[in-house]
């Protein structure tokens, strides 16, 4: 799906919920555990790094391990008779990978070390969450179940850091780089998404897996692949009045 067609459908979407009185209106915040689904990563626990230890970064970026990331946004959604809900979620979210480092390889010399640290490598994104759903009130509490597609464009430099130690001579690297977004910075991703909301504050969990290999097109990332998985967790809070069915 392209861009354009997804930013039509967007505001298509916008401007029918907003003429809509049946619809709901709710600020989201979200925390959660982000990694790369990695296949072939290669030497994934790596730095490399120069010998006079002023060069260094690591060699698998996105790393193998979740970290903990975080976001906001904004939900338009409008509810039909049926207890069928569709919408929009538009937001900002800051998502970081980690990966334990095991060795260090000194590409000048051509030596490996045995090393003990961590990297963790940070990407920011401007989402666009667009859902179809049912709702059931259970008592008091109101049960929601979404599905929908989200295109996640990366909005800043993605920041490779962290450090690692030398096991030999207890030297330090230290691994501070900003890489500059990559051609193919939008991607497209499936999401499921279940809440449960009492009166005007809600809370969900939900989960995103990405299409878009984030190697492709690396130089020396032709047998690498890594799609993005998160699980976020939420808390939201309805800004307007519900409207009764």
């Amino acid at each position: 799906m392209s861009r354009k067609l997804f930013f039509t459908t967007i505001l298509f979407f916008t401007s029918t919920l907003l003429k809509a009185q049946q619809f709901t209106l709710k600020a989201n915040f979200n925390s959660g555990l982000f990694k790369y689904q990695n296949h072939n990563p290669g030497f994934l626990n790596q730095v490399n790094f120069s010998s006079s230890y002023k060069i260094a970064y690591t060699n698998h970026p996105t790393g193998g391990g979740a970290s903990s990331s975080y976001g906001a946004s904004l939900t338009v959604q409008y509810q039909t008779r049926y207890h069928l809900v569709y919408g929009i979620d538009a937001g900002i979210e800051s998502l970081a990978s980690q990966q334990k480092i095991s060795r260090a390889f000194a590409p000048s010399v051509g030596m490996y070390y045995e090393a003990n640290g961590k990297t963790s490598f940070r990407r920011d994104f401007l989402n666009g969450f667009v859902f179809a759903g049912y709702e059931k009130n259970i008592h008091e509490i109101l049960l929601t179940a979404k599905l929908g597609f989200e295109l996640a464009r990366q909005i800043s430099s993605s920041h490779d850091k962290g450090s690692a130690r030398l096991i030999a001579n207890d030297s330090m690297i230290v691994v501070d780089r900003k890489i500059p977004k990559p051609d193919q910075s939008t991607d497209l991703r499936f999401r499921f998404q279940l809440e449960a909301s009492y009166k005007q504050v809600g809370l969900y969990v939900g989960y995103s897996y990405g299409l878009q290999n984030y190697y492709s097109g690396w130089i020396g990332g032709l047998n690498s692949e890594a799609y993005v998985s998160y699980l976020r967790l939420g808390l939201s809070y309805r800004l307007n009045k519900r409207a009764s069915h």
